[in-house]
């Protein structure tokens, strides 16, 4: 058996593995299963990629000398080469808790050669010529597990991987070519045993070469509200090997990249993973993680917009001028009547977003500031208020965009939303809220709709490599996280 070190099967099984560091939080922003059918899923991209890399792969040569009845005899084989080789059979099975075995059977080879030989002695003959090789029923099996680094950090190892030659038949064409007849066995078991160490290293190179390259393609960074936040994706313990799959528990924190501030909470607890399994992934995506997104935005700076009449759409009962407040802000219209007005709506602190089985509400915390449009167009500060908004999630979408993954949040539909106002100062004399409340909920109504919905649709990119999206996606929303489960597809150019 040849043992080696590094992992060749996660080319694909990595990028789902975020296998970077290690935090000392023990519960996770992000806990994600991989099921085996999204293992089988990695099994099936990844096998053309190993044969493609195998292919025309050069073999050391193999020399060696044998004493016959007519004297001693040199031989040499070189320019090997790996011409074809084929896996038409290979399935992964999970060693609960320790593990996961790749293996593939039934595997055929084929090397092309160049052989020669001659005697040390009498009567000192010579020649050369070419052979083929073939090898069939070839079994390979890789063991997969996690093991700790001289830092302590876990990474993913091949910890075992044989491949194992059973039946070998050489060919010889030119020359001289019978006299192999005679030592057929020892060139045989040697040429195995190259052949089989050699196609084990190689093969472990290469993925691992493609590892790197396709991890390099899962986005680290993502651009919200007009600035560029890191994704922590650090794991907080090492992966689970688990009965229907392997469980990944990611940080997956957002912090903006420049003044990163952490958020002052640890994530919430997951229920434990049942029998999961007729999708390929199942990701927890917990109200911490959402809500290190919304600290992060809001560390960037308010968001702010200015709307008046014009911008209202014809289905808002309420039209933003002075006689409109008549009633519900009377200093407004005493001072002002029949002017236009002007509102500044502007974010006042991270919003938050509260989880519960079937259930999920959003809190946004903002500043309505309103202005009077003079004949001269200026803006004259009338009155701020402090607005508290709570909204229901509607639906939760998960989608695809471009050569990415994302998943959104909020639907447009927002329903049964409340607000809250106090008045945070005036210029115009002191009022009651009493009738401006109702007022209020329109125009709250129409912001949620017109400037918040569609940002929170927008939602953020699920990590997953360039090329791969989801598809037959379905989502509950369970206490303190949003489930998403779905099938993987890989999109090819």
């Amino acid at each position: 058996m040849f043992s080696i070190k590094i992992p060749w099967t996660f080319r694909f099984l990595n990028c789902f593995i975020f296998l970077l560091t290690v935090s000392g939080v023990d519960r996770p922003g992000v806990r994600t299963l991989l099921t085996t059918r999204g293992l089988n899923f990695v099994r099936k991209l990844a096998i053309p990629v190993l044969l493609k890399k195998l292919n025309n792969l050069e073999i050391p040569p193999v020399s060696g000398n044998v004493d016959l009845f007519v004297g001693n005899l040199n031989y040499k084989f070189k320019n090997i080469k790996l011409s074809e080789i084929k896996i038409p059979k290979s399935y992964i099975s999970m060693l609960n808790g320790t593990g996961i075995s790749v293996q593939g059977t039934e595997i055929a080879i084929k090397l092309d050669e160049l052989w020669s030989y001659d005697f040390a002695s009498w009567p000192f003959i010579s020649d050369k010529g070419s052979s083929t090789v073939s090898a069939k029923e070839l079994a390979l099996n890789i063991i997969i597990g996690v093991s700790k680094g001289s830092k302590e950090e876990p990474s993913v190892i091949a910890k075992d991987c044989s491949l194992n030659i059973g039946k070998l038949d050489i060919k010889f064409y030119g020359g001289a070519s019978f006299l192999y007849n005679l030592f057929m066995t020892f060139i045989k078991e040697q040429l195995k045993n190259q052949v089989e160490e050699v196609i084990c290293h190689n093969a472990v190179k290469a993925v691992n070469k493609e590892i790197n390259e396709t991890l390099r393609t899962i986005p680290g960074e993502v651009l919200m509200a007009n600035d560029t936040l890191k994704r922590d994706l650090d794991l907080v313990r090492a992966p689970q090997f688990l009965p229907n799959g392997v469980e990944i528990h990611s940080k997956a924190e957002f912090l903006r990249i420049k003044h990163p501030k952490m958020l002052l909470y640890t994530p919430e607890e997951l229920p434990p993973i049942r029998n999961e399994h007729s999708k390929m992934m199942y990701m927890w995506i917990t109200a911490y993680t959402i809500n290190t997104l919304f600290f992060a935005v809001n560390q960037s700076g308010p968001q702010q917009y200015m709307f008046d009449s014009d911008d209202l759409p014809d289905s808002v009962p309420i039209k933003l001028n002075t006689n409109a407040f008549v009633f519900s802000v009377p200093p407004l219209y005493w001072k002002y009547p029949g002017k236009n007005l002007e509102i500044l709506y502007r974010t006042s602190a991270p919003a938050k977003i509260t989880l519960n089985p079937n259930d999920g509400l959003i809190t946004l915390y903002a500043k309505m500031t309103f202005f009077v449009i003079l004949d001269n167009n200026t803006l004259v500060d009338c009155f701020t208020l402090n607005v508290v908004e709570v909204a229901h999630v509607n639906e939760v979408l998960v989608f695809r965009k471009g050569n990415y993954s994302y998943i959104g949040l909020i639907g447009l539909k927002i329903s049964n939303s409340r607000t809250d106002i106090t008045l945070q100062e005036t210029h115009i004399g002191n009022f009651d809220l009493t009738l401006l409340q109702f007022t209020f909920k329109v125009l709250a109504q129409y912001i949620l709709s017109i400037y918040i919905s569609p940002k929170m649709e927008e939602g953020f990119k699920l990590p997953l490599p360039k090329d791969f999206v989801v598809k037959n996606s379905e989502t509950a929303i369970g206490k303190n996280y949003i489930l998403v489960f779905t099938d993987l597809e890989k999109i090819h150019h």
